[in-house]
């Protein structure tokens, strides 16, 4: 990472900022298509879900804010039919593209990282039945299960058949298999994770941190150091290390906001362009 900093106007930073999250592409002239959608998430990186439906559900909305109108039916084909994306931990609960499974697992055997590995410890006896369950009966949701158990409240008051399930899922045992009117229906991951994308070589720690960075500073374009640890939740500190580090593969560089008061860090080379032309990188309202 160059050591002195450039400064660059706010003005600049929001340009970079827009353009790294797709803003600055034309929407599409005709039918939106899959491949619309892929390049949406290759700016993006993922879409998080929310079971909070106001308008709509939230993974719906960064598509049509820059592809316009298209069938939502259009994702959940491309997600849970066509299996190019797989539903993980994120930033947040997320739709990921499927060729980032291998950054993820290091996640899945991370035990301690999970507050739910609690409930693993009380009743390992009751969390194997629930995945031999689910191995030989196939697709599944919590209230199929035999003894799913009753929640505990309104909210996150989550049974023990909920609790087991979302303990496989956080390591990679089972994962979602649909999405019927956002319910997830979990299958063994197996039959749902493409066969050589399962079987991957899994990225290191490391590589996996490092790789996601990559990616995050990607899709924001211009952030501080804070902003990219969150985008994928990744550790301040390691992050600072991996920031300290030289990378082959991008070109970090230090930018100084005009009111001096932050120190972005970014991956500008598709974006360092729109920054310096003095027009809006896209007519197109952002509000």
């Amino acid at each position: 990472m160059s050591g002195t900093p450039r400064r660059i106007s706010n003005a600049q930073a929001r340009r970079i900022a827009l353009a790294a999250q797709g803003f600055a592409d034309p929407r599409p002239s005709g039918r939106v298509t899959a491949a619309h959608i892929r390049r949406v998430l290759k700016r993006v990186g993922m879409l998080q879900l929310d079971s909070v439906n106001v308008l709509v559900r939230s993974h719906y909305i960064p598509l049509f804010s820059r592809l316009g109108p298209y069938p939502r039916t259009l994702l959940d084909e491309y997600a849970y039919r066509r299996r190019n994306l797989f539903e993980y931990w994120g930033h947040a609960a997320s739709l990921i593209p499927i060729e980032h499974y291998r950054l993820f697992r290091h996640r899945m055997d991370s035990v301690d990282r999970w507050r739910i590995h609690e409930f693993a410890k009380e009743k390992p006896a009751y969390i194997d039945t629930v995945l031999t369950e689910v191995r030989e009966r196939g697709r599944i949701a919590v209230g199929e299960l035999p003894e799913p158990g009753e929640r505990a409240g309104s909210w996150w008051g989550w049974g023990d058949g909920k609790l087991a399930l979302e303990y496989l899922f956080v390591r990679g045992f089972v994962t979602t298999s649909a999405r019927p009117a956002f319910t997830r229906v979990y299958d063994a991951a197996e039959r749902v994770i493409p066969h050589t994308h399962l079987h991957a070589e899994p990225a290191s720690a490391d590589d996996a941190r490092r790789e996601l960075l990559l990616l995050a500073a990607r899709s924001m374009g211009v952030a501080t150091a804070r902003d990219l640890v969150d985008y994928y939740r990744l550790s301040l500190q390691q992050t600072k290390e991996t920031l300290r580090e030289s990378s082959p593969q991008a070109s970090w560089n230090r930018w100084r906001s005009k009111a001096g008061k932050s120190l972005p860090t970014s991956i500008p080379t598709h974006a360092s362009r729109v920054a310096s032309t003095p027009t809006p990188c896209s007519r197109r309202s952002t509000r």
